[in-house]
């Protein structure tokens, strides 16, 4: 185990159920989703499947660069709500047709 900067001890790998709360509570099928992307590594021991620690504060940083990077009117809550509309309108077209 490796050292965090204030000091406490830092896990090399996570359950599953760590990795979800960690990651703001994200559902498991989304972390495996992001593991089959690449963006987290996970290891097997066995038939327990374990997250790198370090992917996951990978994965944190990539997301806070992709949110410094997008332009502010893409990051508003106005510009989500209506991208939001917009996929949902669309997907209900190519589900009647």
């Amino acid at each position: 185990m490796e050292l965090h900067e204030h000091g406490a001890l830092k896990p090399l790998v996570v359950s599953v159920t760590k990795a979800c709360e960690l990651l703001g509570d994200k559902n498991r099928s989304c972390l495996y989703a992001e593991i089959k992307r690449g963006r987290l590594v996970a290891i097997k021991d066995g038939t327990k499947t374990l997250i790198t620690f370090d992917s996951i504060e990978r994965y944190i940083a990539n997301l806070q660069r992709r949110i410094d990077s997008e332009p502010a009117s893409l990051a508003s809550p106005e510009s989500r709500r209506k991208r939001k509309l917009f996929h949902q309108r669309r997907s209900r077209k190519r589900a009647v047709a």
